[in-house]
């Protein structure tokens, strides 16, 4: 199984895997800074991630995964709140648990909870760079 890059990785997980109306799960990537490349998709159990900080897999994600699943978030909110007239409130981890996140970064000196690096800890002002979706992201 050959592997060339994020998007390979990334199909891995997806093989074989459909939506309610059987069609391949809709990846959407991001992919336009050097330093962050980001892709997600729907989930049918719950928040998934799969995550990389300076080629270390970050299997429990961090703050790097929160900073790109927030964004998601608010702008599906902002998107679902203007179609919805009928006041349904709709909370921000209703929409989370929809997600599958992907996430492959260059992080400035990173910081972990433990040797392990499992979980990025370092704040997001800290990144050395910053990640803002596109418009043409949000709206796919």
């Amino acid at each position: 199984m050959e592997v060339k890059n994020f998007r390979d990785y990334i199909n891995l997980f997806l093989k074989d895997k459909y939506d309610e109306n059987d069609q391949p799960l809709k990846v959407v990537y991001y992919d336009s800074n050097p330093r962050w490349q980001v892709a997600v998709t729907l989930s049918d159990k719950g928040f998934q991630q799969a995550s990389f900080v300076n080629s270390i897999a970050t299997t429990k994600g961090g703050r790097h995964v929160d900073v790109v699943a927030d964004q998601i978030v608010k702008k599906l909110l902002e998107i679902v709140s203007k179609r919805d007239k009928g006041g349904i409130k709709i909370k921000p981890f209703q929409i989370k648990n929809h997600l599958w996140v992907f996430v492959n970064c260059l992080i400035e000196n990173p910081t972990f909870d433990s040797q392990t690096k499992e979980n990025m800890t370092l704040q997001a002002k800290s990144f050395g760079s910053k990640v803002t979706l596109s418009e043409d992201f949000m709206k796919q």
